[in-house]
């Protein structure tokens, strides 16, 4: 009697059983082994079967069964029940090397009525993985050492299957056993599927991978990224793989993939250049090594849209081109001072109220159309919320050059995309054509169109709102500098906020002050700034229907800042005012519906920390030796040096706790009480009275290159004063009065 057999290993994971001896497509192993044995009177000798038979794992995979063929060629009935086991041989396939058993299947009863064959399948449970580069091999019945268990018996010993011997006792049923079994033509197949990873933990981010967008919502950008956390109880590298689609139906094919990662890493995929759309998506973690795929999993609800591309870039060139034909506004930006909101295309064209500084008395206008900077301004900023402030919005900056510092970054050519812009400095100091590093001027690439153009210019009051070509624009006589995109703006570094008829006046801790007054010539913008320090603008309407000024900076200084308060020409003084400034996020009120009168001639003071904290303080005028000028100090003088701090409206020196004060480290000069040496008067008769005290000279902290004097104190109730004066170093035949004596006490 002979039968022949072949063994088909199933595996787990991809959902596919393996029945056939033919290669498949996601096959890691398809091995056909044929070995013909003529041992008349016995069954397989183990030594030969496991030399003849081995297959190498080359990749990790799963086994759940196996499905063995069995033809008998005897015309008789033949029955058996037996199972099968797996053996690791390691790292060779040397038939002398001891193997181990890996694992071993439930019991199966066999069944042949002659001359046909049938497949059975033998099941591994729990499933069990095969090591990478190990040989395996398959044995049937009695044919390994150390088994006991169901139909597999012990067959001697492992002296016994290493020196050649085979034994034959199995119990196949009365039809099985003989001298007369022979099995010839034996072989099997092996179709592997490697590990399968798994995907967990889907999430959507905007382009900086950071900011998540919530299921269903809407970004602003083309680039969306994709993450999750990729698992294997393999070590081989995986990889994410994205399919995203605006469509309804997915594709199975992925449009977005990552570089290997480890197991148990988070992966992210990036997906560019979208167009406006809602989308899904889905990934799947996938063995770079075996190429093995987990099942794909679709983020959030299967089904829903998972994010809504509302490109920002691509909305801003749409409403640029609006405005073509357009007339240009010498300080338009699209803002209706009235209606406070970035108004529709049409109304631009037909004309809109705007606050004009230009006037001979600055105020609210009408007028027709924007200027170049505030082209990007307005079609940026109502893509985004038409209702919100600049201040709030995504381009926070006025001018072209602004916007060149802080609302951009650079862009490759070949990178360009709508809504991206071009810069150009073609204008010098003096107002001639030429170059001085200074943005004059900025314009819109909006892709291209039916009309011949690709960019989108506020040109001149000539010229109006025109389509220009990139191509000619780029070119060096133009005064081109560079492509740039145009991106969220980050939080202003400082910003002041006046809300009444008052102006301001701000200087910062390196000594830049701007004013009401405060002005760059340029011949396409009206710029009130000191480029990249301080920015003054007038656009909104407050509640009490007067402009409110900002001062805002993109940067934020560590030390002192004073904010000074000067009233609009014919402002009543009993009119109010609020007051308030904005540093990393925290707004301080620094005064509430004060009345005019009220102002502080010496404004308002904040201190900024080294670690972005504000404090209060009140502004002190000083004047060290008063009435006189220059301030000279002999540092070699052993005398002491007087100081005038003058009170106002708004601060009593009688309410300094001088106990406090120091200038540049000294301590006022006490009298033989120890109090300070304090006199009072009125210096500079203005009805409220003064304080004048004395420091040691050779306290004073100064250095043969001082030029400048600080004091700082605090009021009796806790409030910090502080003020500065110049002074003049000399030698010792230049020196001052009072030097060389200790004064009047009085």
């Amino acid at each position: 009697m002979k039968h022949k057999t072949k063994i088909i290993l199933g595996l787990t994971g991809l959902g596919i059983l393996f029945i056939s001896r033919f290669v498949l497509a996601d096959t890691l192993i398809n091995q056909t082994i044929h070995d013909t044995r003529a041992h008349a009177g016995i069954q397989f000798s183990f030594n030969n079967y496991r030399s003849g038979q081995t297959f190498l794992a080359s990749s990790a995979f799963t086994v759940s069964d196996i499905r063995y063929w069995i033809k008998s060629s005897n015309g008789s009935a033949q029955s058996a029940t037996f199972n099968l086991a797996l053996y690791d041989l390691g790292l060779t396939s040397n038939p002398l090397t001891s193997p181990i058993l890996v694992a071993s299947s439930t019991n199966t009863a066999v069944n042949e009525s002659g001359f046909t064959g049938s497949e059975y399948t033998f099941t591994f449970s729990p499933a069990f993985t095969l090591t990478a580069n190990h040989y395996y091999f398959v044995a049937q019945g009695s044919y390994g050492i150390g088994i006991s268990a169901g139909a597999l018996t012990t067959a001697g010993s492992a002296s016994d299957v290493i020196t050649g011997r085979y034994y034959n006792n199995v119990s196949f049923g009365d039809n099985f056993t003989g001298l007369d079994l022979e099995i010839n033509d034996s072989y099997f197949v092996i179709n592997g599927g490697a590990i399968l990873p798994s995907i967990t933990g889907l999430q959507q981010s905007k382009s900086d991978a950071t900011t998540s967008i919530a299921e269903g919502n809407a970004t602003t950008e083309d680039t969306v990224v994709f993450g999750a956390m990729l698992q294997s109880s393999s070590s081989d590298p995986l990889r994410l793989e994205v399919e995203y689609t605006a469509s309804e139906t997915f594709t199975g094919i992925a449009n977005a993939t990552t570089t290997p990662v480890p197991p148990g890493s988070v992966a992210t995929a990036t997906a560019t250049g979208l167009q406006n759309g809602n989308y899904r998506w889905r990934a799947r973690a996938v063995d770079t090594a075996t190429n093995a795929a987990s099942d794909w999993q679709e983020f959030g609800t299967a089904g829903n849209t998972d994010f809504v591309v509302n490109n920002l870039g691509q909305n801003a060139a749409e409403l640029a081109k609006q405005l073509l034909n357009s007339s240009y506004l010498f300080g338009g930006k699209g803002w209706d001072y009235d209606a406070n909101q970035f108004i529709s295309a049409s109304m631009i064209k037909s004309g809109y109220t705007f606050w004009n500084q230009s006037l001979t008395m600055p105020g609210k206008d009408f007028g027709l159309g924007v200027d170049c900077s505030g082209l990007i301004m307005w079609a940026f900023n109502r893509s985004v919320d038409a209702l919100k402030p600049f201040v709030n919005n995504f381009v926070k900056y006025e001018g072209a050059n602004a916007q060149y510092m802080s609302n951009t970054i650079p862009v490759a050519e070949s990178q360009l995309k709508p809504g991206d812009v071009m810069f150009f400095d073609n204008v010098d100091a003096n107002g001639d054509p030429g170059q001085d590093g200074h943005i004059d001027h900025v314009e819109m690439y909006v892709g291209s169109s039916t009309g011949g153009f690709d960019v989108v210019s506020a040109a001149s009051k000539a010229l109006g709102v025109i389509g220009r070509s990139k191509d000619i624009r780029k070119q060096p006589q133009t005064g081109f500098v560079g492509f740039k995109l145009v991106t969220l703006a980050a939080p202003y570094g400082f910003l002041a906020s006046a809300y009444s008829p008052v102006g301001l006046i701000v200087s910062d801790p390196d000594g830049f002050t701007i004013t009401p007054m405060t002005v760059v010539s340029s011949n396409e913008e009206f710029l009130r700034e000191i480029p990249g320090v301080f920015y003054y603008s007038e656009m909104e309407k407050g509640a009490d229907g007067n402009s409110i000024k900002r001062v805002y900076s993109p940067t934020l200084k560590t030390g002192d800042y004073t904010i000074k308060v000067v009233p609009v020409l014919g402002t009543s003084l009993v009119a109010t005012y609020t007051l308030d400034v904005t540093i990393g996020g925290q707004t301080t009120v620094l005064a509430n519906s004060a009345t005019v009168r009220q102002i502080p001639s010496q404004g308002y003071g904040v201190t900024v920390s080294t670690s972005s904290s504000i404090s209060v303080f009140v502004p002190a005028a000083i004047d060290i030796r008063p009435n006189e000028s220059p301030n000279n100090i002999n540092l070699n003088s052993h005398g002491i040096l007087p100081v005038a701090i003058f009170g106002s409206a708004t601060l009593n020196v009688n309410n300094i706790d001088f106990a406090t004060v120091r200038l540049l480290g000294a301590t006022i000069k006490l009298k033989e009480n120890k109090k300070p040496v304090v006199k009072y008067k009125d210096i500079n008769k203005d009805g409220f009275p003064d304080a004048i005290v004395r420091f040691p000279i050779r306290a004073l902290n100064l250095t043969p290159s001082s030029t400048q004097a600080s004091l700082i104190g605090q009021l009796a109730n806790g409030t910090v004063i502080k003020g500065s004066d110049s002074v003049r170093i000399v030698s010792t035949s230049e020196r001052g009065e009072d030097e060389d004596n200790e004064g009047n006490d009085d």
